[in-house]
């Protein structure tokens, strides 16, 4: 049987995505396995507002949509002022959050 991770790593790679951009964190383990099975590039960033921006310079460069995730707790909230700038520019950028 599928998992929810793994449908959502699929229909990530079924839309172009080839690459997450993340702070890694246990919330993230099943998305992350299933995504590195996928062969997709998972960049670990040292801070939530980092992972958005490195995927709205993705998305700017390759024309292409892109990920961050974050995190349950701050991580929404640190990277969210970043998410909503893209959003305003029209870049195609998803922030994905993941809480237990």
């Amino acid at each position: 049987m599928l998992s929810g991770s793994e449908l959502f790593v699929r229909s990530l790679r079924s839309q172009g995505v080839d690459r997450l951009f993340t702070l890694v964190g246990d919330h993230l383990n099943d998305v992350l396995q299933a995504a590195v099975r996928h062969d997709m590039r998972v960049d670990d960033t040292r801070h939530e507002s980092a992972a958005v921006h490195m995927a709205d310079g993705w998305s700017r460069l390759t024309r292409t949509p892109s990920v961050s995730m974050v995190t349950g707790a701050p991580g929404p909230h640190q990277s969210d002022h970043r998410h909503r700038h893209g959003a305003c520019h029209r870049r195609p950028h998803a922030l994905g959050e993941r809480n237990e």
